[in-house]
């Protein structure tokens, strides 16, 4: 929440994602700059990285490394599969080295490049205050 700034957030290199995965769906194989932390809150399926299998279920932990090819799959019939995922990709963001290719096969994209409409993420202009914060709107 913006009114509450700096107490907001823990930790500032973090970005935190819900994924929900439906029964028997399972993503584009991929791959992503930001090494990811699969926390799995529900359902169950398997993550496979580099062609190998790793199975899930609530309570595990599955760590995606960097610039890895992977997909996930729920092996359900009838429960969607939710992963809160922990990310990297704003320190990645500040460093301008954030990376995507996805589906794999495609050439990969600079996620940040500027003046770029292809990009799959554009942010917003930064908006600076007192002349010493800089706020994203």
């Amino acid at each position: 929440h913006p009114e509450l700034e700096e107490e907001a957030s823990a930790v500032h290199d973090l970005a935190i994602v819900i994924q929900v995965i439906k029964p028997g769906e399972k993503s584009n194989l991929h791959r992503h700059g930001p090494w990811a932390i699969h926390f799995v809150v529900r359902g169950e399926g398997y993550t496979a990285i580099n062609d190998e299998k790793y199975h899930w279920g609530f309570g595990d932990t599955v760590l995606t490394p960097a610039w890895t090819y992977h997909e996930h799959v729920n092996t359900s019939e009838t429960e969607d599969a939710i992963l809160y995922t922990f990310q990297n990709s704003p320190a990645l963001s500040r460093s301008n080295n954030l990376f995507r290719e996805e589906p794999a096969g495609l050439p990969p994209k600079h996620v940040l490049q500027k003046d770029d409409p292809n990009q799959s993420f554009q942010p917003e202009p930064p908006v600076t205050a007192n002349n010493d914060v800089t706020n994203w709107k």
